[in-house]
């Protein structure tokens, strides 16, 4: 029945109207406006409600609110009031009736407008119903779109209607690929009746949940385990379908079986006695640990099968639960068997008890041994050269002092820090935001830290590590090494790198000039001085050169001796051979020094002393040939990843028992006048690179040098 509120100011006039509407409408009145289907309101009533009605009308939104001026004769209206031509939408009146009334023109007039009132409400009602159906269907669709289960709808037989993206990650099937298939047919067939039967049970069930588990294939061919929860949501308005929402537990199957197995394993021994102590039940666990039998032993006493476990705590805890009827759980070892058990007894109904127990005899020794490390490990921990530290990270993130050895607090800092204790502001600045880098970072970072104690200062070399513990890292392991001495002894060893370059650049340079015009003045003097004076003269010139030559080792030597770090990189084979080739026969004319073949075109791992190499194994087939026509044959390949050289000459050769010898330290061939360095710098340099060098006999009659290179990548 539709709710009419009458707000006509005389009484006797409101009293008429309501007899006249009152077995038609819920008639209401009140000197305030209500809540009501229409309104009727006459024309000295409507400057006192006109803004209440507005609100009315204002609340309504688009249902239609009628409100009717039931007007006298010749009385004015309120234009305020009317939404006449030339009027805001702001107007309350939808109607005018004229007094006096006629009841079935008024109901007809009043019906009208409640039908038009019933007609915007409804089409309002379905506008919202559509509107929250979209947004729900927009939240589904999100929903479906973003979970990580598989979300399928499936029609009345089973068959795939829509299909998530997620089946793609899972399954491996695309998401449109089984549209229209049977999604049962895909099921393990021991798996299938069971599912099908449930379905048809939730078919016939609007709105009910079900949830079961199955095998399903994947696209690769193989099973996988699905739990599955299905709903009917035909008569939901929105998704007219099975909404079935999967998700892979192969892992949570796969750990279920192993902890079933495990169990199984596993089962207690299980001991019944009656309130005399007689045992009226054992299981297959119990007759194994014990080894005894129960068709020997049911029905006798426990103390007269065992009786040395009276007056031990086996008999104590068992008259406890006894007579206490109380449970009680404790570990113990039985010395006849020499086993640990762990025990729990438990009061029964019947007056006696039942006792659960199990061998931890593996257990007890392993907790000893736990026990025992932890005691090595307190000792270690204290007694090691380096200083050990543990910094803990609280679940806020909060860095705090965990524990140290005696070293590592010292060097920490100067007060004593207490487990627990924030380490802002209590150490060093510099560690600890390298200690919330290794925490970041998840990596292991080093430190060099110095220390300052009674104005001696230390340094160490730092290192932190992290400790995560089920992805999460808990603390941060720190370990301090002293370095001072190492230090030191850098900085002496960089001291005297230092004098050795000052040196070798007097070597090369002041000491070199110096000969070089001693050798030029000497041979100027040979070609003046009298006969008699000549080889006086040549002797200075000889000893020149010789001091020249010298000079040049020395200078090899301090390179090698200076070179720190990698230097290596592709370097010509073919280029620096033959240069060196070059040379080589220019300074001995006396001398034949030639290339059997064709030198490879390639590139080994060396630096800029590859040069020096090759110049000293020519130098060396020149020197200590005693031919009457030195020969020098220098030959190339490439075996492998290596490159291959060969310097031959033809001289005396090289006895067996020299041939490792003569790449040692000052070690001379008997014509030699030289330093004996030449090969050990041969050898250096060569091992430098990776590579080796060994004497073999020459086809030429001598000896040769053969250098294998390894090819630069």
């Amino acid at each position: 029945m539709s709710t009419v509120q009458v707000l006509v100011e005389n009484a006797g006039e409101r009293e008429a109207v309501v007899a006249l509407l009152e077995n038609y409408y819920d008639v209401r009145t009140g000197e305030s406006v209500e809540q009501a289907d229409l309104y009727l309101i006459d024309d000295h009533s409507v400057p006192a409600h006109r803004e209440a009605l507005r609100e009315q009308k204002r609340a309504a939104g688009a249902v239609f609110c009628p409100v009717v001026l039931v007007r006298r004769e010749r009385t004015r209206i309120d234009e305020q009031a009317l939404p006449g031509q030339g009027q805001s939408a702001s107007g309350v009146i939808d109607e005018v009736i004229t007094a006096p009334l006629d009841y079935e023109t008024v109901v007809w007039q009043l019906d009208n407008l409640l039908t038009r009132r019933d007609t915007t409400r409804n089409l309002v009602e379905k506008n919202e119903r559509l509107q929250r159906r979209e947004r729900e269907l927009q939240r589904y669709q999100t929903f479906v779109e973003r979970s990580s289960d598989i979300i399928t709808v499936l029609d009345e037989s089973g068959v795939v209607q829509y299909q998530s993206p997620a089946i793609e990650r899972v399954l491996g099937y695309e998401q449109d690929e089984l549209i229209g298939e049977n999604a049962f047919a895909l099921f393990h067939p021991e798996d299938r009746p069971e599912l099908e039967e449930t379905y048809a049970e939730l078919i016939a069930d609007p709105g009910r949940t079900v949830a079961s588990e199955g095998r399903m294939q994947r696209a690769d061919g193989e099973y996988c385990w699905l739990s599955v929860t299905a709903t009917n949501h035909f008569d939901s308005g929105v998704i007219d379908g099975i909404v079935v929402n999967s998700h892979d537990i192969s892992d949570r199957k796969r750990e279920q079986q192993r902890r079933e197995r495990t169990v199984e394993r596993m089962t207690d021994a299980i001991l019944a006695l009656n309130e005399n102590w007689r045992f009226i039940e054992i299981n297959d666990q119990a007759e194994r640990i014990l080894g005894i039998e129960s068709a020997e032993v049911l029905g006798k006493s426990i103390w007269n099968i065992f009786p040395s476990a009276v007056d031990t705590r086996f008999y104590d805890a068992y008259t406890t639960a006894m007579d206490e009827r109380e449970p009680i759980a404790f570990e113990e070892r039985f010395d006849e068997m020499d086993t640990w058990f762990e025990v729990n007894a438990y009061p029964e109904p019947h007056g006696g008890i039942s006792i659960y127990f199990r061998d931890i005899t593996d257990r007890k020794a392993r907790e000893h041994r736990i026990e025992q490390l932890n005691r090595e490990f307190e000792t270690v921990f204290e007694n090691v050269r380096d200083g050990l530290f543990l910094f803990d990270r609280t679940p806020e993130g909060t860095l705090t002092f965990g524990r140290s050895n005696t070293i590592a607090g010292q060097l920490l800092s100067e007060e004593v820090l207490t487990p627990g204790e924030e380490l802002d502001g209590r150490i060093d600045s510099v560690l600890l935001d390298r200690t919330r880098e290794c925490l970041e970072q998840e990596r292991t970072v080093g430190i060099e830290h110095r220390v300052t104690t009674g104005g001696d200062e230390s340094v160490f070399d730092v290192v932190l590590s992290p400790v995560i513990v089920e992805g999460t890292v808990e603390m941060v392991v720190g370990s301090a090494r002293d370095v001072t001495e190492r230090k030191q002894y850098e900085q002496r060893l960089e001291s005297q790198r230092d004098d050795l370059r000052l040196l070798n650049q007097m070597v090369r340079h002041d000491i070199r000039n110096d000969l070089q015009v001693i050798q030029t003045h000497g041979e100027l003097l040979a070609t003046e001085v009298p006969e008699e004076l000549r080889s006086s003269a040549d002797s200075v010139v000889a000893s020149a050169e010789n001091a020249m030559s010298l000079t040049e080792e020395a200078r090899d030597l301090a390179t090698v001796m200076l070179r720190s770090g990698d230097t290596q990189e592709p370097t010509s084979l073919s280029t620096t051979l033959r240069t060196q080739v070059q040379q080589a026969a220019d300074s001995h004319d006396h001398a034949t020094i030639e290339i059997d073949g064709t030198i490879p075109s390639c590139e080994v791992s060396a630096d800029d002393m590859l040069g020096s190499v090759f110049d000293n194994l020519l130098q060396n087939s020149v020197v200590h040939n005693d031919s009457p026509e030195p020969r020098t044959v220098v030959s190339a390949s490439i075996d492998g990843e290596d490159a291959v050289v060969r310097v031959a000459d033809n001289g005396p050769g090289i006895d067996d028992d020299q041939r490792e010898a003569i790449f040692e330290k000052e070690q001379q061939g008997e014509a030699s006048d030289g330093t004996g360095i030449g090969l050990y710098l041969v050898r250096t340099l060569i091992e430098g690179y990776g590579g080796a060098v060994d004497v073999e006999e020459s086809a030429e009659g001598g000896a040769a040098l053969v250098v294998r290179l390894p090819l630069a990548a």
